[in-house]
């Protein structure tokens, strides 16, 4: 086994490489900052999107599998969350007209995994507003509401993840007749 030089020597050797001491320090500095601009960026953000992505595809998960008892057990897969939405048929009105929300919800998470200080956009809540069945159910919360619902972009996303969540897992109790049954023209 070769021994390893000093640790002055390979100080030396490091600094003669970047060119020099200063220049080594200022090539450290201008990474670190950039570490630094991603680590202490607003955790708050991050983790409502993370956490809204996380609880939405907890209970699609559960829906999939009580409307498909046959199908097995979905977490031992390696399905992803465009998968299970493709899995949800369209045999639950109210869901199926969440799913371009659903899918917009997993593609804001998306854009955070690949791009660290990506936020929710105007567009993602115009998605979210174009769900008439969700829109409407927020403006007639909000009449009945003492503290008004956020109004900023990650709020309406927020929201729009909860609603969603509800929805699946109210669609995977015993009781998702009812709701089912709510939804058929008399």
């Amino acid at each position: 086994m070769n021994e390893l030089p000093d640790i002055d020597t390979v100080i030396g050797r490091i600094f003669k490489s970047y060119g020099g001491k200063e220049k080594f320090f200022r090539a450290t500095d201008a990474r670190l900052a950039e570490f630094n601009a991603l680590w202490n960026q607003d955790i708050n953000t991050m983790g409502r999107v993370l956490r809204s992505h996380l609880i939405v595809e907890y209970y699609m998960t559960a829906f999939i599998q009580k409307n498909n008892p046959n199908l097995g057990s979905i977490d031992e897969t390696n399905i992803g969350f465009a998968q299970k939405v493709d899995l949800i048929g369209d045999n639950n009105f109210l869901i199926h007209e969440l799913i371009p929300g659903i899918r917009r919800i997993n593609r804001v998470r998306n854009r955070l995994a690949h791009n660290l200080s990506e936020v929710v956009n105007e567009d993602d809540v115009r998605n979210f507003r174009s769900i008439s069945i969700y829109w409407a159910m927020r403006e007639e919360s909000e009449k009945r509401r003492v503290t008004p619902l956020g109004k900023e972009p990650l709020d309406i996303y927020d929201h729009f993840a909860q609603f969603v969540a509800s929805t699946f897992h109210n669609a995977a109790s015993d009781e998702s007749k009812y709701w089912s049954e709510a939804f058929i023209p008399k």
